[in-house]
């Protein structure tokens, strides 16, 4: 047999054996599982361990090809020490993780063996941040205003208020913070809420919305009033106006008016004697009425 040929068999072989190998995972798992774990806190998966045969052995795997550990059928079980003080073994098939971190994160899958090979259950798992507390300050005018914020983020929400509810009518209802968290705010049951979550936990702040809302009457009573306020305000400029025009007329406009000593001639006296009138006043008599008292 030529070296071309032996060549080309050898390769031949090796994409048999990868085929067979892939069918075989493929045929013995069952599903990949999306799991989502907070860091920093103590937690564990657990891989279905049903109808072990008597003499088993149960791999655990990260990323498909790196050993984890093995649990034997005697309950004893073996760490790899890449692994040591990152993750704990529970025999038969469980994983727990002290303090997982961030880069924690990965696909974890397990192999049976005994009386036949099986790949089990996998878990790929996501490890998040739990998030921080979110604040809410809510600001009553014509309308509601609130701000609802974290550390590094905010959203602020406008709501118009009813004599019984407040419905959200401008601004920002949600939005995905830059840690991958989402931000809401909304009204439920009486309170504007605001909530921070991700997939492994949330905070939450709310408020009454009871100083938002507004009843027909006080609507009704504060629109009289304004009105009134105003009406007083033209009637004071009005006022006002008059003074300045008389002051820069240089007019009395509001002194009381006395008749003019033109107006009313005044009998004048001969020899002391009031009741005897010159002829010149006789004169001047024909031509002058005198309005009676």
């Amino acid at each position: 047999m030529s070296q071309r040929a032996v060549g080309h068999l050898w390769f031949k072989m090796k994409c048999i054996s990868l085929l067979l190998l892939f069918v075989e995972q493929i045929q013995g798992s069952s599903e990949i599982i999306q799991k989502f774990l907070p860091t920093g806190k103590r937690s564990s998966i657990s891989f279905p361990a049903d109808d072990l045969s008597k003499h088993f052995v149960v791999s655990l795997f990260y990323n498909t090809n790196i050993t984890i550990g093995t649990c034997y059928f005697d309950g004893d079980p073996k760490l790899m020490k890449d692994f040591t003080g990152k993750v704990e073994l529970s025999c038969p098939a469980s994983l727990i993780f002290p303090s997982p971190q961030k880069s924690d994160c990965g696909l974890y899958s397990v192999r049976v063996t005994g009386d036949q090979s099986k790949i089990g259950k996998g878990f790929n798992v996501t490890f998040q941040d739990p998030v921080s507390p979110v604040g809410l300050k809510v600001i009553s005018e014509s309308s509601c205003k609130a701000t609802c914020s974290t550390d590094d983020d905010e959203i602020n929400g406008i709501f118009r208020c009813d004599d019984k509810s407040c419905h959200l009518v401008g601004g920002q209802g949600s939005k995905i913070t830059k840690s991958g968290a989402i931000l809401s705010l909304y009204q439920s049951n009486g309170s504007i809420i605001c909530n921070h979550s991700n997939q492994v936990n949330w905070t939450q702040n709310k408020k009454e919305i009871q100083p938002c809302l507004r009843s027909e009457g006080s609507t009704e009573q504060t629109a009289l009033i304004a009105g009134v306020i105003v009406a007083i305000g033209l009637v004071v400029a009005a006022i006002i106006g008059g003074v300045c025009y008389c002051e820069k007329r240089n007019l009395a406009c509001f002194a009381p008016r006395e008749p003019s000593n033109s107006q009313v001639p005044q009998p004048q006296q001969v020899n002391g004697d009031p009741c005897i009138i010159p002829e010149s006043d006789h004169l001047m008599k024909e031509n002058i009425e005198v309005s009676p008292v």
